[in-house]
C-alpha cells in the first residue's frame, strides 16, 4: 500500500499480511508527512513504476489504487497523462476527492476518465457510504476463481 504525499513513500506491500487486522493495524502505523503541495502526478509515477509491481501484487489479480486527494494538483495535465498511464499499465484507479473545493476534472482524469470511479467527501456523513461503494468496486474486479 503506498503513501502517496509531496514525495511518495512505499508503506507496504498487501502480500505481508495474511488477517484483515494485520493490515488494519499497519494502516493505523503509517507514517504521514504534511503536505503542502498535491502533486498527483508524481504520486502516480511511483505507483506505476515502484508500487504495483509483479514483486507486491500477483499479474493475476486486478491492480486496483485507491486515491484520496484534494484535487487541486499544482500540474494538472501532468496528472492527466500519468492517470491515462496508469490505466495503459492496467491499474484501475479509483479516485476520492476529500474538501469542499474539489476539481471533479482533475479527479476524473486521475480515474482514466471512468466517473463510475470517481468520488467526493465533502462531509463526513458519506463517508462510509463511499467506503462501501469502493468496497463494492474493488470485490466485483476481482475474479473468485482465481
Amino acid at each position: 500500500m503506498p503513501c502517496l504525499s509531496l514525495i511518495p513513500a512505499k508503506g507496504f506491500g498487501l502480500n505481508n499480511f495474511t488477517t484483515e487486522a494485520e493490515v488494519v493495524e499497519a494502516i493505523e502505523n503509517i507514517n504521514r508527512a504534511v503536505v503542502w503541495d498535491t502533486n498527483s502526478y508524481n504520486d502516480l509515477v511511483d505507483l506505476r513504476m515502484k508500487q504495483m509491481t509483479t514483486e507486491i501484487f500477483r499479474p493475476n489479480v486486478p491492480h486496483i489504487a485507491v486515491v484520496l486527494t484534494d484535487g487541486k494538483a499544482q500540474r494538472d495535465e501532468w496528472t492527466k497523462n500519468q492517470g491515462q498511464k496508469a490505466s495503459q499499465a492496467g491499474i484501475t484507479v479509483i479516485c476520492v476527492g476529500v474538501g469542499q473545493s474539489i476539481n471533479h476534472q482533475e479527479l476524473l482524469s486521475i480515474a482514466s476518465g471512468n466517473s463510475d470511479n470517481v468520488f467526493n467527501i465533502t462531509n463526513l456523513e458519506v463517508v462510509d457510504n463511499i467506503v462501501a461503494e469502493v468496497g463494492n468496486r474493488i470485490c466485483e474486479a476481482v475474479d473468485p476463481a482465481e
